[in-house]
């Protein structure tokens, strides 16, 4: 996918319905709840989601596993991330549910 780098992070639409649901739209609200380890991969440099922000909602996550990666919010698909950020959920889910390989 790293050559389509440009396109991808030029192109940053949503739908004009999204906008009302902004204010409403709160993740983290049950973020204590998951009882399931998770693996949270935040990008430092996010422009849609603020790094504070992923941070303090994925520490209250009690089996959350916090990856953060020095990257914006679409570049974990691109080059040179992709290879690290799947390597991660690679150990993640060997650790978690068996590596079968």
């Amino acid at each position: 996918m790293g050559d389509m780098r440009e396109e991808l992070l030029a192109e940053n639409d949503v739908a004009a319905r999204v906008a009302v649901r902004v204010p409403f739209y709160s993740p983290g609200r049950h973020a204590t709840a998951i009882d399931v380890p998770v693996l949270a991969q935040l990008a430092a440099h996010d422009d849609v989601t603020p790094i504070d922000t992923a941070r303090a909602v994925a520490r209250r996550i009690p089996k959350g596993e916090v990856r953060t990666y020095e990257c914006g919010h679409f570049e974990p698909c691109l080059d040179p991330f992709f290879d690290t950020i799947v390597t991660d959920q690679i150990h993640f889910l060997d650790r978690h549910t068996g590596d079968a390989r």
